[in-house]
């Protein structure tokens, strides 16, 4: 009897060159070897992600492999649940992969892997850039999810030129704003940030940190192993943070304390609710034990006098 079921495979991999890629592919494997599958043999369709020909999955069972030269694959199966071990070796037929397994409990067989469809993953800017490098400054549609059920795609502004490029823009506010709201996309210089979902999935393709452009084109940067979420300094994080609006007074999307003079490095949005909203509604602020990477204003106890709007990306 033949057996199907899907499985979405999710891989936390770091870009490169060549992109992350994406394949749905359908698993066919029999109890014999005899140079073919049986057609009523067990079928797993799976959609599984690679980067560099190196790929892998864990959820019910866990899959491990790698491509060589296109034309050679080799991977493993574990079942956790009776600690059976499978090893798949193969070559390229066409447009499939087929070849011979064996089981650590000792059976045996043939296996035959048929690829449906190949898509290069666009999670984030920094994605789209690395496929295309001459990408320009503009709007594009990602789905930093990459999945059907999740986060639909939405646009975005890329700036596609600033620090080496790729960043994602995810909100945007200026001095004097009552509040602010959920718009897609969001707009270099224009009141408004991603919905809390989009914000969400968007913020889980972090790799590099959050780069901040004035409306005097300076740039701050923090990176992500400074807004860390177990340094006990940062009582703020993008992590923690599950929405961009600003509810009471502020929404501070990074804050690190220092606790000698309790005095903070943080990224601030503010409401009419904040005494000072009117010239320190976009502020930053570099007086915390943990400091910025990147810090172009004159003086660490508040940047919110050398501009008037902030314009967040990540990458």
């Amino acid at each position: 009897m033949k057996l199907k079921s899907l499985i979405t495979i999710f891989c936390f991999l770091s870009a490169s060159a060549s992109g992350v890629e994406v394949e749905s592919w359908n698993i066919t494997q029999d109890a014999f070897i005899d140079g073919k599958v049986d057609s009523s043999a067990e079928s797993v369709a799976i959609r599984i992600k690679h980067i560099n020909n190196i790929f892998n999955y864990q959820g019910d069972f866990i899959i491990s492999g790698e491509f060589y030269n296109e034309n050679v694959i080799k991977f493993v199966m574990s079942k956790p649940e009776n600690s059976e071990v499978i090893n798949y070796l193969g070559s390229k037929v066409g447009g499939s992969y087929s070849g011979t397994w064996h089981s650590s409990l000792g059976s045996r067989g043939d296996w035959l892997v048929s690829i449906d469809s190949d898509d290069t993953l666009i999670r984030n800017c920094n994605d789209i850039l690395i496929q295309n490098p001459d990408s320009s400054d503009g709007y594009y549609t990602i789905d930093p999810d990459t999945s059907d059920t999740g986060v639909e795609a939405f646009e975005v502004y890329c700036d596609m030129t600033t620090s080496g490029g790729g960043w994602t823009l995810f909100a945007s506010h200026k001095d004097g704003s009552s509040t602010n709201g959920f718009t897609t996309p969001v707009i270099p210089s224009h009141v408004g940030v991603l919905s809390d979902e989009q914000w969400k999935a968007l913020r889980d393709t972090m790799r590099t940190g959050i780069l901040v452009k004035d409306d005097k084109s300076k740039i701050a940067l923090v990176s992500k192993e400074k807004m860390d979420p177990t340094n006990p300094l940062n009582i703020a994080t993008p992590w923690s943070i599950d929405s961009l609006k600003i509810k009471n007074q502020t929404m501070d999307i990074w804050v690190s304390k220092n606790p000698s003079n309790n005095r903070h490095s943080l990224i601030r949005f503010a409401g009419s609710a904040y005494p000072y909203y009117s010239y320190a509604g976009a502020a930053l602020y570099n007086e915390g034990v943990v400091k910025f990477d990147i810090w172009p204003y004159s003086s660490d106890t508040g940047a919110y006098n050398e501009h008037n709007s902030l314009d967040l990306y990540l990458k």
